[in-house]
């Protein structure tokens, strides 16, 4: 496993990192529909629940630890 500091929140991370939160959410909340997915992740990428890049990093990181 690769730990990468995050120096520089760009949108192309930002984009990268709510990519793979979709991924994840599609594998583990199979109760989830499509539109509450979309809908879920307009926050996430307002940054409404995710404060910054680091923050998605650690929900990303966990969501594997329980994979």
């Amino acid at each position: 496993m690769n730990i990468l500091e995050v120096a520089e929140t760009t949108p192309s991370l930002i984009e990268q990192l709510v990519a793979v939160w979709e991924k994840f959410v599609k594998a583990t909340h199979l109760f989830l529909s499509e539109n509450e997915v979309e809908e879920i992740k307009k926050y996430v990428r307002a940054d409404k629940v995710c404060r910054t890049a680091s923050r998605i990093a650690f929900i990303l990181c966990t969501a594997v630890m329980v994979l």
